[in-house]
């Protein structure tokens, strides 16, 4: 947990929405507990073991990347993009620019505090779990290492004729 996080977009969505919790798991870098902790709801779990993390992540609701837009923000989004999706995860993910629109089937994009509060009412009542994994099911096929050398494979037969 970085710089990269939006934290006014955070506590504004979670002031609006006091009934949900906002759980952060995580090293700090750059910030400390007291500026992530401005509402009740909002709770930081410190730095967890590899092996525990699984567990947390199958208790989320909906998973979320309230990211702004900084040199290394895309670092930080696209691994972690791929692992909600493994786990199944509603997305919702700040828009900051194109390197997005990939996935823009399958994850909720937001701008501002209101797009997030909407989006967070809306896939707790009415996510499309099907629609969601198969989405999901696509990309990671896209994006596994067998899925990357079948498209090495094809380019490469290409070029062999």
């Amino acid at each position: 947990i970085n710089s990269c996080i939006d934290l006014t977009l955070l506590h504004t969505t979670a002031k609006k929405l006091p009934n949900v919790s906002f759980v952060l798991i995580g090293p700090l870098t750059g910030l400390s507990a007291a500026d992530l902790k401005k509402t009740s709801n909002i709770h930081y779990l410190g730095i967890k073991a590899n092996e525990e993390l699984h567990h947390y992540l199958r208790a989320f609701d909906i998973a979320m990347l309230p990211y702004q837009y900084t040199a290394n923000s895309e670092n930080c989004l696209v691994p972690q993009i791929f692992e909600y999706m493994n786990a199944d995860k509603p997305i919702i993910a700040t828009k900051y620019d194109e390197s997005l629109d990939n996935y823009s089937i399958c994850i909720t994009m937001i701008k501002d505090a209101k797009e997030f509060t909407e989006a967070i009412t809306f896939l707790m009542d009415k996510t499309d779990r099907l629609s969601m994994e198969l989405a999901y099911y696509k990309i990671l096929k896209k994006k596994s290492w067998d899925g990357i050398a079948d498209k090495m494979k094809s380019i490469l037969k290409s070029y062999a004729k």
